[in-house]
């Protein structure tokens, strides 16, 4: 089952919060969803280099869950 739509605009919205942890924690359930799409894609890949480490390495666990097979 895909993620919902409004889940994943959530999620892609509290990957902009100013808390690193939940911008971690949001980037982290994206790619457990396996949400997918140009905008999820993008999201998760500028937060690879993100400043805080956290965040960097949920961004690069999460590409790899979501390329996952289902």
């Amino acid at each position: 089952m895909s993620m919902p739509s409004n889940v994943v605009t959530t999620l892609l919205n509290l990957c902009d919060s100013p808390e690193e942890a939940v911008q971690a924690a949001a980037v982290k359930a994206l790619g457990e969803g396996q949400a997918n799409g140009s905008n999820v894609l993008e999201k998760v890949i500028s937060l690879v280099s993100n400043d805080n480490v956290n965040v960097s390495v949920a961004a690069v666990e999460a590409l790899g869950r979501m390329y996952r097979s289902k």
